[in-house]
């Protein structure tokens, strides 16, 4: 199983530069965000945008499931698209001296390097892991920019990626999923809120 491994250059991890900033923007405590621009080898680079805070959820709450407590909250890279992240090729097949043909879906390198900044997201913010049991998770969406998206693409790629990151042993033990827009941010980025079911 992969583990996180400390990061010692922004190329490492992101194609651009550009990219790399992106993610640091996405992370609101100064202080982590410096740390992370250290492992990047950016920390002589352009001072990072100031992130805000979580917009009130008020009325969201009221949709929300019973649950046992403040759970778990995670600040994650916004993923790439359902296209990006899995790809088709066609392998050779051999079967009693024959061989033919057939189409597999793979990860493809947009999908690696997702799961990997998910991983390192999550080794920045303590290994964190959910709770326990059946689960509740509400996604607060911030897209990178004004382009039209459709949310219920989202979901699939962070439930893998924080799989692969072993947050929670699979991503079937979510009972409720709730995904809400929000306001855009630079790069992107997601809130992801874990929380344990009550048992009724």
């Amino acid at each position: 199983m992969p583990t996180a491994t400390p990061m010692n250059n922004w190329a490492a991890l992101f194609s651009t530069k550009a990219a790399a900033r992106r993610y640091l923007a996405t992370i609101a405590d100064p202080a982590q965000r410096a740390a992370v621009a250290a492992q990047l080898d950016l920390v002589d680079d352009v001072p990072l945008p100031v992130t805000t805070s979580r917009p009130p959820t008020s009325n969201a709450q009221h949709a929300l499931p019973l649950t046992s407590g403040p759970g778990l909250l995670l600040t994650l890279p916004y993923p790439p698209s359902v296209n990006a992240i899995w790809r088709a090729v066609v392998v050779r097949i051999w079967k009693g001296g024959n061989h033919h043909h057939r189409a597999r879906i793979r990860l493809s390198s947009r999908g690696r390097a997702y799961r990997l900044a998910v991983l390192q997201a999550c080794a920045n913010q303590g290994h964190p892991t959910a709770p326990a049991g059946r689960l509740a998770v509400t996604i607060e969406i911030h897209a990178p920019d004004r382009r039209i998206r459709d949310i219920s693409n989202v979901p699939k790629a962070v439930e893998d990626a924080l799989t692969h990151a072993r947050v929670w042993a699979d991503d079937s033990l979510i009972d409720e999923l709730h995904l809400y827009r929000r306001t855009q941010r630079p790069g992107g980025a997601l809130i992801v809120h874990i929380e344990a079911m009550v048992q009724q």
